[in-house]
């Protein structure tokens, strides 16, 4: 499962935000033993790393805001999500 959620984040990354550069990891492995992670299996730990044109003259917030909307139809299978922007 966590490899379908990772492309769809890529995926998704992509086309709307059309970063200049995009890493998606799944770190879901670093929480395996987590009373969540046990709970639910189905969700995972995810690390973006992005930069985007999209991004200048943007508040922090207004980025991430920008991340979480364009990640949207595959949050059902993430339990966490790291986001690190890249200045541009």
């Amino acid at each position: 499962m966590s490899d379908s959620v990772k492309h769809q984040i890529q995926q998704l990354l992509a086309c709307k935000l059309r970063p200049s550069y995009l890493l998606v990891e799944d770190d879901s492995h670093k929480h395996k033993h987590h009373l969540e992670a046990m709970r639910h299996p189905d969700k995972g730990h995810y690390h973006v790393t992005i930069q985007s044109p999209l991004f200048v003259e943007k508040t922090k917030i207004a980025q991430h805001r920008m991340i979480y909307h364009a990640i949207k139809p595959c949050m059902h299978g993430i339990h966490a999500l790291q986001i690190t922007i890249m200045p541009t």
